[in-house]
């Protein structure tokens, strides 16, 4: 009799968790939804919204954590759409002389094609960088981070596989 009490204790206890974990958000992804731009991602609950901190006219949002800070920028691509992803890519973020170790790869954002580069600018930052156009704006994920922050909690990847066009 007293194991089973025990054991409706621990299955309360552990249900009660599992109600304020889903209730709070903790541990599982949040989503970001911008009606304005029309995109929405997930981005882990250990990284917050700055919405105050919007650094361009551009910047659709801002997310911080203590280790990586990640910006969703949306720009009016005006004659650049016309280019091919390849060629927006030369002249907007390889011509910058101040990148070095650049790796670049064809992919998808939101299910459109897409080009993913990344590099070390500076001595100590690396920075991944998702990019693709739509309906004449270049939607741009730029997510960076020390070189010594720990790559494990490093959100680009997760973020880019949840991004979605409205």
């Amino acid at each position: 009799m007293k194991a089973h009490t025990r054991f409706v204790s621990v299955a309360t206890v552990i249900l009660a968790l599992m109600v304020v974990i889903s209730l709070t958000g903790c541990g599982g992804p949040k989503t970001y939804t911008d009606t304005k731009y029309k995109f929405s991602l997930e981005y882990p609950s250990s990284i917050s919204i700055d919405s105050g901190n919007l650094t361009t006219s551009t910047e659709a949002v801002h997310l911080t954590s203590n280790d990586y800070d990640a910006r969703v920028n949306v720009f009016d691509a005006g004659s650049e759409s016309l280019l091919g992803l390849e060629e927006f890519e030369k002249t907007s973020i390889t011509s910058d002389t101040d990148k070095t170790n650049i790796k670049d790869q064809a992919t998808t954002m939101g299910g459109q094609p897409a080009m993913q580069i990344s590099y070390n600018s500076g001595d100590s930052d690396t920075d991944q960088v998702l990019f693709t156009i739509k309906d004449g704006k270049e939607y741009e994920l730029d997510v960076s981070g020390s070189t010594d922050s720990p790559k494990a909690s490093n959100p680009f990847e997760k973020m880019k596989a949840s991004f979605k066009f409205l």
